[in-house]
């Protein structure tokens, strides 16, 4: 319950608690100073592995990416965040990644987001940025193509909140 995750009523029982649109868009800013973070970290401390690992999901990605595929595109897109987040060698900076995560429900968010028309192109070149200056252990410009990434993320579900709404209006 401290987490964010249940609701307990009284004399009701337990439930699952799913984050209001605002609540996602705060866990959002919340998110963009921890991914922040591991990209500044991954830069400075990634091992040649990592760097190898992140390749083989850019191109793994951009295959998707081509085919149209959202599902697999979100899977490998949550596999590139998680070696970003390995390369940091921040274990506390990981384990509060993972549960803010969970909190926004993940995998969800990144298929609502990756089905705006152009959304997949747009998130690809946003990520090969992230992963160019990881590559050439360039922390400031990991730091600020990562705050791009998060940051468009959270605008393109922002906007897919204002369409709903508006959507609904009309209909009443």
């Amino acid at each position: 319950e401290a987490s964010g995750f249940v609701a307990i009523e009284h004399r009701r029982g337990t439930f699952v608690r799913r984050p209001s649109r605002p609540e996602i868009l705060d866990l959002y800013e919340v998110r963009e100073a921890v991914e922040c973070m591991a990209a500044r970290l991954c830069a400075n401390r990634g091992s040649n592995e990592i760097i190898v690992l992140l390749d083989e999901a850019m191109f793994a990605m951009a295959d998707a990416a081509e085919r149209g595929d959202g599902e697999g595109y979100s899977a490998i897109d949550e596999r590139l965040h998680e070696l970003i987040m390995q390369g940091a060698g921040n274990g506390p900076l990981a384990d509060y990644y993972r549960l803010l995560m969970q909190q926004l429900h993940r995998g969800l968010l990144s298929l609502i987001v990756t089905r705006r028309e152009g959304r997949m192109e747009r998130s690809l070149a946003e990520h090969r940025a992230i992963v160019s200056a990881i590559r050439a252990r360039d922390a400031e410009a990991a730091d600020a193509a990562m705050r791009t990434h998060v940051q468009q993320g959270r605008l393109e579900l922002a906007r897919s909140e204002e369409r709903r709404v508006g959507k609904e209006c009309r209909s009443r």
